[in-house]
Parts: C-alpha cells; structure tokens; sequence
C-alpha cells in the first residue's frame, strides 16, 4: 500500500502539522467573538513561522489588520484592533517582554506569539500562561504516519508506506527532519530499502547544524548518541543542556538522541573528541563507538578501553574482553591484556581458558600486574582440584599485595603446608594503606585461618564469620582460591554448628558474595549443609538452582555435587538406585587432589565405597587426605570428621583394625573438641555393640549427642546397629523407634508395616520396602548390614528376604541373586533393548 495516488513530484511539506495544531488553527481562524490570542510553541524546525505566515494570511483575508513585531520596534504604538504576531519570543529581550506583557493587559488586544520550548526566561512563562489561560496553545510536535499520509494525499504526491515508517523510525518523527528526509527522499517507487542515500544527506545537514549551535549543547547532544556519562563536559546546567538540545530538534523530549542525529555524530565526531569524551566517561560505549576506535593506535584509547573494561567486568565478562580485545589494538600493554582476558575467563568460569592466558603471558615479577597474575594462576588450579599446585603457584614469585597474600594462605592451609601458610600470614597481616572493607575482610579471615589449626581452634569461627561478612560487603569478585563463606561455614560444621553454617552461606548468596562464578558453589555447599541438617527438599532445591546456572562446573565443584547427590541417595532416596549413582559418578574423586576443604564431600565417597564393596577404589585418596591433616598437625576442628569417616569405613567394612586406630584419634582430639568427644563416645558405644553389648541407655545418648553437632543420620544409623545386634524386642523396639526420630525418612514406608505385594510380574511384585532389600542383598550385605542401613532389625530383614525368595520361587541363594538381578537392574522390566532405568539423574 502507498499514501494517495502516485506522482513524481518532491513532497510538498510545508505545511506538515499534527491533527491537532490544524485543529487548533482552525478554531482561532474561525471565532471571530474575541481577539485573536494564540501561543505556537515548537522546536527548531517544526513550522512556527509556517503556522504565523498561514495566521497572517487568514486574517487579513478576513479583514483583520495585523502588525509583526519585528517590524514594530515600540509596541505602544501598535492600534488596539491590530493583531500583533511575535515570531521567536525566546529571542525577545526584557524590555520587549515587558512591553509584550504591557499590551496583553488589553483583552481587546490581539497576540498571536511563537517560540520554542527553551529556553524560556521568567517573564516569557508568564505571558506563555496568560495566553494559555485563554486557548490551548498550537503544540507542533512529532507527526505520525496517519498525519503524513493525509499531508501527502492532499498535496497529491506519494510515498510507499514501508518507506514512510522507515523514515519516521529514522527521524524520530521530528518535523523538520522528517521534512528534510521526504526532500531527500523523493515521491514514487524506491530503489534504496535501506535509504543509505538519505542518511548520507541528512547527516550533512545534521552536522552542519551541530556546528551552529552552541558548543555546549552541541557536546551534550554528541555525549547522549556515544552513551557517555559522567565527562568533563557535564556539570550543573545539564538538564538546561538536554533541553536546548530537544529546542533544536537533535533529542527528544526525554534527552535520548534522534536515530539520524545519532548515526551522523558517529559518523563526523573527530577521533580526538571521541577520545576525550571517552577517557573521561564512566559509562560503557556502544559497539558502533567501538567500531570507530578499533584498532586506532592511542594510549589514551588504549587507557580508556582497559578502564571501561574493568568496569563491566563483573556484569558482562564476555563485553569486558572484548573492550580488553580492542585496548590491546590500541596499543595496551600486551602483558596486562593477557591478564585481564585471564581475569574475564575466571569471572565467566573458563578455568582452562584463564589458564592457558596466564601460562602464555609469563608475567615477570616486576610488572605491576605480577601479583594479579599468580592470583589467578593459584586460584584457578585451586577450583581444579589441585589445591598442592595452588600453593606453589602463589610461591612462585614474591607476592608484596597482602590481599594476595591472604589467598596464598588459604591455598597453604588448604594444601596441608603449614609453613607456607606461617609465611603468607606474615605478608598479609600488615596494613599498607587505610583499611578498606576487603583488606579488613583478609585481615580477619588470616586470624580465623590460623585460630582454626590450633588444638581449641579457639575464636576461629567469630573470626569467619566477620570476615565473610566484610567479604561480602566489600562487593569483591575476583579469584580466590576458596570463598571466605565457604570457609566460614565448613568452620562452623567442624564445631557442630550446622545452623550457623546455613545461616553464612545463605546470606553470602543472597548478597552476591565472590560474584556470579562463586554462586553455583555457594549453593552446593548450601544443599551440601542442608543435607545435613536434614532438609531434603531444600537439598533438591539447590542441586535444582545449580543446574540452571549457565556453563560448566569447575572439578572441585563436581566432586561437592557427585557427594550430595549421593549423601542425598543413601538417606533420602531408593536404595535400589544408589548402585547406579555410584557407578555413574565414583569416578570424579579421580580428577581431583584431596584438600582441607574437600574433606566433607570425600568422607561421602569413603563410606559409600565401603558400602557398596568399592573401598579400595579410595584407599589411596583417603591416605592422603590423613596424611595432610598429619602435616597441619593434626588440628581437631578439621581430623575429626576425617577419623569419623574412617570409624564409619572400619564398621562398615569389618575391619576391628582400622576401627581401633580412628577411634583412638578421636580419643585424642576429644580432649579439645566437643565434636570429636561426642564421636569418640558414640564410637565407644559402637564398638560395644559390634561385640554384641547393646547398653540401650548409653545408645541413645550417644546418638543424641552425635545429632547435636550435626550428625543426626550417624546417630540413627548407631540406634539402628544397636537394635541389629539384641535380641530382645523391646530393646529392638526403642532403638528403631530412636533411629526414626533422630532421622525421619518420610519417602520410605514404615518398616513394621510393610505394602502389601502385587501379583504381577517385574517390580511389582516386591513392595518397595522389599525392593529396598533386593538391592542390598544383591550388594552381598548380611541381615545385620541390611538392618543397619535402612533401619530395621535384622530378624525383620531377614523375614523380608523370606518372602522375597517364597514370591520369586527362588530355590537357592545364587538362584535369589539372578532373580533379584533381573529386577532390579531392569526395574521397568524393559529388558536389554528396552528403556527402563533409574528415576534419577545427576544434575
């Protein structure tokens, strides 16, 4: 579709106004009951002097005398009956004003005035809103394409309806620009859709003007299409600015560039003024400006860029290497670019990527980004899992910045060299300038590093949490080997305070705590906690969140994540799935070196292989886990769920050897530890059991002391043992019903009440309580094991597996296990081709 007819004529645009101003024309033209009093108010360009000479005309056709003010230089002199026209009041000194203001006192006295929106002095606003009092002004302001379409019908020219729209999009629908591009544009069909020739012309004609106006204005007008804030130029007359630019027609009404006068500022802005208004500018530039700057070979470009860089970091780490990208086609030291890409990489989460930066950019120790340099190197070998090689990349040169320095101790200790970290306190403990949030966040969290070794570790965990805290506050995001939260709450899980840990790491997530790669590990550790405080469902719920975050997790976060979804299985879950969780995720413990801070998810792997008969797949991980603790001296806050671990493995896999030897560890740090006492008397009463003492009394209070300092589950796998091993049912009774209370499994039905079974085939004919045994039994577990992992006795397993065999018409115990096999290893009863499989899946 096209507007009117067609015709090769140019567009006839004088008279180019909104429906409304023609309204408004007409109502003054036609009331002949009162003198003619009008205000035109428009921009720049937008046909003031068209609608005053169309006025004029109409008038005097209808035999009204009119005066022009510019032809009147006393206005007293002026006849009553003579409607005066003022063209460009805002022009208008006082005293004209005065006088202005002097005749409109005559209500018999016509005043027909325009001016433009600004500026607008005291004296203009009122007479403006004496006339306003009279008639609603004549606003020429944006046309709309309904308007265009009747202009150009009644001039009997035509323009294609799609050109139309292109071109008021390109003008903002500012009259005189829309005006100059029908000029350009021309009337019948259109060879150029993109309309590059009347760009071109209206960028001449859109810089010509900007060369006319005031050079204030002019810079505001240029800052507004680079989306430059914040320059030298800026300063209190800033909305003045705006508005004279919006009175000359480049902005509009809410400060923001026409789309023509933007792309002609671009176009025509010198390099020089680009860089400066760049170097002082604190707002990103478009990529149209980054098309323009690259690869101009300036320090100042350069300088410029990299700062922008650094300021996007954070919010758009892809953005910020891009503007590091362009730096170093400037001209930027290629060095530090290798480093803030590295420092890009990180923030995104590339390990490999920041690695392989770092390792080609050879830093040398004087450079002044040295220090940078082997923070990112330590920190990204820490989230790999190596925390050993961490420690030596933050040894590799001499670290003088104290909040790296800071890092390198969290690597030492980390790693078990206790040395090292004596030495990098040593760096990080001085104050070199006044005290910002983040040093004071290093400072405390050097305090709480070293309280934590110590046999009482004694203060350690106010010493966390504050600095956590500070951490959070002082907005940090950059690389650190481990998040002082994480810190702060594995701090308190080793002294039993499994709410205070949820509480840290809560409000470190919410806060934004590291920056946005720290989040998927914040939620980990929060699931990881959350499991041990016995909430399921938020477990789940984190596991969920951390599957939504975009990108790969680093090894050490896999390995927290392989040991929740298992932790979460083997309390929450079927145990007839844990076989095929195990399976699918025992082999991450491979990729990673055991550290300080990994030693909760590697106690989850430790038990789970005893429990399933894969011990010696972790043996030698667990020995160096051991023997880290060992170099640091074996601190109790961090040894004592380590030598639990092992306490549990030795139980489990029926080894009185190993037992005895954690258990006398913990005997030890039992001295200092109120979590290592409570372990050590409930590995007492363990024992106990194990040799067939079942002291009921002395069961439930070590098993309530375990739930108080976090081990709620622990406790009620010892009720449960306990239970296994008497024979007497009341006993058997309280003990189960302690486990229960100590660890509520509301997906498991209750054992005493088993479902009834189905008659049919597949696993339907096992309730899932019998299938929960199938698959224990199939891992080669005793009545008492079976008992002692799902909480019930083992004379109620063992009636459990009788019915199995009755159901299945098993006639022998290989001939149960086939059986048992076919069931639950093909639970949909899909056979090999088909598709059944387990429910779950790691995240």
């Amino acid at each position: 579709m096209t507007a009117s007819a067609p015709d090769t004529k140019s567009p006839q645009t004088e008279l180019v106004w909104t429906r409304l101003a023609h309204a408004r024309v007409r109502e003054l033209t036609g009331d002949a009951s009162r003198a003619p009093r009008a205000l035109v108010v428009g921009t720049a360009g937008s046909g003031k002097s068209l609608v005053l000479q169309h006025l004029r005309s109409t008038l005097r056709s209808q035999g009204t005398h009119v005066a022009l003010a510019s032809s009147s230089p006393d206005l007293s002199t002026l006849p009553r009956d003579a409607v005066l026209f003022v063209d460009d009041a805002h022009l208008m000194t006082e005293s004209q004003l005065l006088a202005l203001q002097s005749r409109l006192e005559d209500d018999e006295a016509g005043v027909v005035l325009a001016c433009r929106p600004w500026p607008r002095s005291e004296q203009l606003r009122l007479i403006a809103r004496r006339l306003e009092q009279g008639r609603p002004p004549i606003v020429l302001g944006h046309l709309g394409a309904a308007e265009l379409r009747s202009h150009l019908g009644r001039e009997g020219t035509t323009v294609p309806d799609t050109c139309l729209s292109a071109l008021l999009d390109l003008c903002g629908a500012v009259t005189w620009l829309v005006r100059e591009a029908l000029l350009a544009h021309g009337t019948g069909p259109c060879n150029d859709p993109e309309h590059r020739a009347v760009q071109a012309a209206l960028t001449e004609i859109v810089a010509a003007r900007l060369h006319t106006i005031e050079p204030a204005v002019a810079a505001r007008v240029q800052n507004e299409c680079l989306n430059v804030a914040g320059t030298a130029d800026a300063d209190a007359n800033t909305d003045e600015q705006a508005m004279a630019g919006y009175a000359e027609g480049l902005l509009l009404r809410n400060g923001r560039p026409v789309p023509i006068v933007r792309t002609a500022v671009l176009a025509t802005i010198p390099v020089d003024r680009l860089i400066a208004l760049l170097s002082g500018g604190t707002s990103r530039p478009s990529n149209e400006v980054m098309e323009l700057l690259t690869g101009v070979a300036d320090p100042r470009i350069a300088a410029a860029l990299v700062e922008l860089g650094d300021t996007m970091l954070e919010r758009d780490p892809v953005r910020a290497a891009e503007l590091y990208r362009n730096a170093a086609s400037s001209g930027a030291d290629p060095t530090a670019i290798a480093v803030r890409l590295a420092r890009a990489a990180w923030t995104r989460g590339d390990l490999d990527r920041a690695c392989a930066l770092i390792d080609s950019a050879e830093v040398p120790a004087g450079h002044p980004l040295h220090d940078e340099a082997v923070d990112i190197a330590g920190s990204v070998w820490a989230a790999r899992g190596f925390m050993s090689i961490s420690t030596d990349a933050y040894a590799s040169g001499d670290i003088s910045d104290p909040q790296v320095a800071a890092h390198a101790a969290i690597a030492a200790l980390g790693s078990g060299a206790g040395d090292t970290l004596e030495s990098a306190l040593g760096v990080a403990a001085p104050l070199r300038t006044y005290p910002s949030t983040l040093s004071v966040s290093m400072r405390l969290l050097g305090r709480g590093l070293r309280a934590g070794v110590t046999p009482t570790a004694a203060g350690a965990l106010d010493e966390m949490v504050r600095a956590a805290e500070r951490y959070t506050e002082s907005g940090a995001h950059g690389p650190i080997p481990e998040l002082p939260a994480v810190l702060a709450a594995l701090t308190a899980v080793n002294t039993g305070e499994l709410d205070v840990a949820h509480g840290i790491l809560t409000a470190a997530h919410r806060g934004g705590h590291g920056g946005s790669w720290a989040k998927p590990r914040l939620l980990l550790w929060t699931a990881w906690v959350a499991l041990r405080r016995q909430h399921p469902d938020e477990t789940l719920l984190r596991l969920e969140n951390v599957r939504a975050i975009p990108g790969e997790l680093s090894a050490r976060d896999r390995l927290l994540r392989d040991a929740v979804v298992i932790g979460h299985t083997r309390r929450y879950g079927d145990p007839a799935t844990l076989p095929t969780v195990w399976h699918r995720v025992r082999d991450d413990v491979m990729h990673v070196q055991p550290d300080l801070f990994s030693l909760f998810p590697l106690a989850e792997f430790v038990t789970t292989a005893a429990l399933l008969g894969d011990a010696e797949r972790f043996e030698s991980a667990f020995a160096e886990a051991l023997d880290l603790i060992g170099r640091l001296g074996h601190p109790p806050a961090w040894s004592a769920h380590l030598h639990w671990a092992g306490f549990q493995k030795g139980v489990l896999l029926g080894r009185p050897d190993e037992l005895t030897r954690h258990a006398r560890a913990l005997v030890t740090a039992a001295q200092t530890s109120p979590v290592a006492a409570a372990m050590s008397r409930a590995g007492k009463v363990w024992t106990e059991a194990l040799t067939g003492t079942v002291d009921v009394d002395a069961i439930e209070h070590a098993a309530a002391e375990l739930a108080k300092v976090g081990l709620a589950w622990d406790g009620a796998r010892l009720a449960s043992h306990g239970a296994g091993r008497s024979e007497e049912r009341r006993t058997v009774a309280r003990l189960l019903s302690t486990a229960r209370q100590l660890h509520p499994n509301r997906e498991t039905p209750d054992a005493e009440h088993p479902q009834p079974a189905r008659v049919s085939r597949g696993p339907s004919m096992l309730s899932p309580r019998e299938m929960e045994v199938a698959a224990l039994v199939i891992s080669g577990k005793t009545y008492a094991e079976i008992g002692e992992t799902i909480f019930i006795s083992p004379r109620t397993a063992e009636h459990h597996i009788a019915r199995i065999r009755r159901r299945l018409g098993a006639t022998s115990r290989s001939d149960l296990i086939a059986r048992l096999r076919a069931i639950v290893e093909d639970p949909d009863g899909s056979g090999p081709d088909g598709h059944g499989g387990s429910a779950w899946r790691t995240p």
